[in-house]
């Protein structure tokens, strides 16, 4: 991955991450960098389940169109969250939109490994003041507490979801065009 060894991209990728999401905290920050490398993988269970849940969350929802389709969680822009709110506000096939995140899922994407390694640097450049937005006793708890629960998945925090309300599913971008797709 070229942009785990380019950390100035990152910063400027995260520090606009920040910008547009002024509720986000250290946690927010790690479960962007956790879908953008590992990608959706861990969230599925079963084609089946995340089916499921995918149509059982998009009923629930309202939709909106006045937020951006999809979202880019890699500096790199291969992955993105696609806003179910706004899919929905765009009347597009909710079985699509399962066919590819369930082709994004099957791609190959990281590990726990470059997670840790990625996070780290992360930490570093936030102690070298190089990253702002995140008070630095949270990011020093949290930081510990991830690397004792060996980088794991993890919700967004309750500042981001209460502000937020976040509805969304990972894409990989060469699949986004195929959403407005009209053949069967």
């Amino acid at each position: 991955m070229q942009w785990l060894e380019d950390f100035s991209g990152l910063v400027d990728f995260l520090e606009r991450y920040l910008d547009q999401h002024p509720s986000a905290r250290a946690r927010d920050l790690y479960k962007l960098l956790y879908q953008g490398i590992c990608g959706p993988e861990h969230i599925i269970s079963s084609p089946e389940a995340f089916i499921h849940n995918l149509i059982k969350e998009y009923e629930a929802i309202e939709p909106l169109a006045s937020i951006l389709l999809t979202e880019p969680i890699r500096p790199d822009g291969l992955l993105h969250r696609i806003h179910l709110k706004a899919h929905k506000a765009r009347r597009l096939s909710i079985t699509r939109l399962a066919d590819l995140c369930l082709e994004t899922s099957r791609q190959t994407w990281g590990s726990v490994r470059e997670i840790s390694f990625v996070w780290q640097e992360i930490v570093n450049l936030h102690q070298q003041g190089r990253l702002s937005g995140i008070p630095t006793e949270e990011m020093q708890s949290f930081s510990a507490w991830v690397s004792d629960m060996n980088f794991p998945a993890v919700h967004h925090s309750r500042e981001y979801s209460d502000s937020e309300h976040p509805s969304y599913r990972l894409i990989s971008a060469n699949l986004i065009p195929h959403l407005f797709d009209t053949a069967p």
